[in-house]
């Protein structure tokens, strides 16, 4: 009699551990999920990033180029503006440095995160 109690209080708690794993079970999966979408949103944000700096240095070397003379930072009226807009880039470039250009490649180069 003892065994038979034993036995059917060992099989509720096995039924009891089963559901309680498989609802850990569901959870796990959920929040892989999640993380993978983290993960893709993630890699988006640094492309965008990384085109961002690409931009900033590219009109950075556009306006060196353009004023290769001095000719713009001479002129009073010209010159204000050219200053302005140098110090801007300038700013931009330090908020940017972050992002370093061996970064840029390898980033670039690397295939999206595959979904599982």
């Amino acid at each position: 009699m003892n065994y038979a109690v034993l036995f059917y209080i060992a099989c509720i708690v096995i039924i009891i551990m089963i559901f309680v794993i498989r609802n850990l079970l569901r959870k796990l999966e959920a929040e892989e999920d999640n993380n993978s979408v983290f993960k893709e949103s993630l890699f988006k944000y640094d492309l965008f990033m990384i085109a961002i700096r690409r931009k900033i240095i590219s009109g950075y070397e556009h306006m060196k180029r353009l004023d290769k003379l001095g000719s713009f930072e001479s002129d009073d009226e010209t010159g204000v503006i050219f200053d302005t807009m140098k110090e801007i880039i300038n700013d931009l470039k330090e908020d940017f440095e972050w992002v370093e250009s061996d970064q840029i490649n390898d980033t670039t180069s690397q295939k999206k995160p595959n979904k599982q």
